[in-house]
């Protein structure tokens, strides 16, 4: 991808992980039981969790391995209560609800930008850009129904969007 613009390969980034924390959104629906204290611990603990792990890349194996990394390191996950079913389930319904508090308009910026760096690329084939392409529509259907699912957990993630979003978003 040779003179791929590094804003673009940026915004793909970020569409790709879009993308990964969509595929929470095909999970089996289950009772809405986040509370804001569950959600405040999640955050907490990627944050605190961040400088040994690394990025928190979201999408469905995130919760598992931050899990299973931490039952073998300071046990913090456990410490504040939570097993591996119900980290990952608070895990799920915060990411869930911050996608929702994005709003629509900034999720058709970001793909739109990264659409149009995409057609203008010029270390990209035909071929390749055709799937990039066809993969940033998918995207945005299927960021559109994250949305969607993630509305009954807006109220309790909003006070905690801005920590999720530096965390998640604002990788500079």
């Amino acid at each position: 991808m040779q003179g791929f613009p590094s804003r673009a390969a940026a915004a793909v980034a970020i569409a790709f992980a879009l993308l990964a924390a969509l595929s929470v959104a095909k999970f089996d629906k289950v009772a809405l039981a986040l509370t804001s204290r569950e959600a405040a611990t999640v955050v907490d603990l990627i944050e605190k969790l961040k400088t040994e792990f690394g990025d928190f890349a979201y999408d469905d194996d995130e919760a598992d391995e931050w899990f299973e990394k931490d039952a073998a390191s300071q046990k913090l996950i456990t410490k504040t209560g939570f097993d591996q079913k119900s980290w990952k389930a608070a895990v799920d319904e915060t990411m869930k609800g911050f996608f929702a508090t994005i709003p629509e308009a900034e999720i058709k910026t970001i793909l739109d930008g990264t659409r149009q760096r995409t057609e203008s690329a010029t270390g990209l084939n035909a071929e390749q850009k055709k799937a990039l392409l066809e993969l940033i529509e998918e995207q945005r259907k299927e960021i559109l129904a994250l949305r969607e699912g993630g509305k009954p957990f807006v109220g309790v993630v909003g006070p905690f969007a801005q920590r999720i979003r530096k965390l998640t978003m604002d990788k500079r």
